[in-house]
């Protein structure tokens, strides 16, 4: 070879060697946005909402240019009256963070929302926040091909009254490393890549399997004292409704609405105060001959809850939470002496997280915890809104709700004594969805009441 030739090729292999270093390095272009003072939950409440001017970025986000994470600075001091969205041009919009921190957690110091956030969730840590976590929606949801040149916006709303904050900045941070997720190649448009229960089976039904996922709820509970000014004499608690099925549990509003069983045109106001109902259909899906299809099932209902911090649509009676004692030898919690029962809880049903290895939501009894790893489907479904005509949680979705949101809490009954009782919450109380296992909905725990009266045995 001439030393023409070996020099033509050095000049090559220093080309790509420079163009693998361009495209590993990482760059980050963020947008800032200043704030100012939080309006308090008052009677003249109202959302406090930072638009975003973003220009100059290229026409579409996805997997390898898009939104890393979430930025911002809070000077609050009870920062679980907040409840912070993003929402981007699209109308696309994620729980950044919603009522975290407990009832003294004070402040977010320069903390930052990614997918991957090293310090974990929210909810596993205490304020103040200092680092990056992973917020309560996921940033990947913007990664939707969308342009991402626009008008952004964070609505940061306060629903507890008596204190107030501000918010001192937002960034946006764009890069050439958003956040993946990892799913297995099954779905609608892929079903061969879709697994039955049994392995070798070629037609089955892709039902969910809903459970309450045990950590949520054990690291978010409190009792309440009956002179709390705001919780007299609750329990409480955070919920969080995994499906670890080999399909997702989806609803679609049938269009038809009543009031008081009467029918009716639409969410409308109904003469009794109440909110119309939608009747609602749960789509299962089916595989046979490599082809996945759907049938319906009718299933409940679902409205428009109007309340502040929602404005969304909720499918009725998801969970029920009681306090019980026990009966001992009676395996079945749903049979123990009841002492307090808080009303069938509304959700929005939506993937606000999934099932990892590293939270552990998601365990499935003695088989341990579910992931990507070991559910066959993982991924199948992508539910990202609380719509009336479609909700769902997807094969490995998560839908949580914390300790500090509406319904989150069961009555302690007056007079009761300090001791030893148990929580007992159930997914789907009312049997109204099919799912590929009807045993796993309950979830027990002991709790010990230490904030009532002390009673002594005659």
């Amino acid at each position: 070879m001439t030393m023409n030739c070996k020099f033509f090729f050095l000049i090559i292999a220093l080309f790509y060697v420079g163009q693998i270093t361009a495209q590993n390095k990482h760059e980050v272009q963020r947008i800032t946005t200043r704030g100012g003072q939080i309006p308090d939950n008052d009677a003249t409440y109202r959302p406090y909402i930072i638009a975003v001017q973003v220009s100059g970025l290229p026409d579409k986000i996805d997997a390898r240019f898009g939104l890393e994470r979430v930025c911002l600075n809070i000077t609050h001091d009870r920062i679980s009256d907040l409840k912070i969205e993003l929402i981007s041009p699209d109308s696309t919009s994620i729980w950044v963070t919603n009522r975290n921190g407990g009832d003294n957690g004070k402040n977010y110091l320069e903390t930052c929302f990614a997918d991957n956030g090293f310090s974990g969730h929210l909810y596993e840590n205490k304020a103040p926040y200092v680092g990056t976590y992973i917020p309560d929606g996921k940033i990947n949801d913007f990664n939707n091909n969308q342009n991402p040149n626009g008008t952004w916006y964070l609505v940061v709303q306060d629903l507890l009254i008596d204190v107030e904050g501000t918010i001192d900045y937002v960034h946006l941070d764009f890069g050439n490393q958003p956040p993946k997720e990892a799913y297995t190649p099954c779905n609608t448009n892929n079903p061969t890549a879709c697994a039955c229960p049994k392995r070798k089976s070629k037609k089955c039904e892709l039902l969910p399997d809903l459970i309450i996922g045990a950590r949520m709820t054990e690291i978010q509970f409190q009792e309440y004292s009956t002179t709390d000014k705001y919780y007299p004499r609750q329990v409480r608690l955070a919920v969080a409704t995994p499906n670890i099925g080999f399909g997702p549990l989806e609803t679609q509003g049938t269009g038809n609405w009543i009031c008081d069983g009467k029918p009716v045109d639409g969410p409308i106001r109904c003469p009794n105060g109440q909110n119309a109902r939608q009747y609602l259909d749960q789509i299962i899906y089916y595989k046979k001959k490599g082809k996945i299809s759907t049938y319906r099932k009718r299933a409940g209902t679902n409205y428009f809850d109007s309340s502040r911090g929602h404005n969304h649509f909720h499918a009725d009676d998801w969970i029920e939470i009681t306090l019980r004692n026990k009966i001992e030898g009676e395996p079945d919690a749903r049979k123990w002496p009841v002492l307090s029962i808080g009303h069938k809880v509304s959700y929005c049903l939506f993937d606000s997280g999934n099932c990892t290895d590293e939270n552990q939501m998601c365990q499935d009894g003695d088989n341990g915890y579910k992931s990507v790893q070991n559910l066959p489907n993982y991924g199948f479904g992508h539910y990202i809104k609380c719509e009336s005509n479609l909700q769902g949680i997807s094969v490995g979705g998560i839908d949580h709700y914390g300790q500090s949101f509406e319904g989150q809490y069961v009555t302690i009954p007056e007079n009761t004594c300090n001791g030893q009782y148990y929580l007992v919450v159930e997914v789907d109380p009312t049997n109204k969805f099919k799912e590929s296992d009807e045993t796993n909905n309950v979830f027990v725990m002991p709790i010990k009441l230490q904030l009532q009266q002390i009673c002594t045995e005659k």
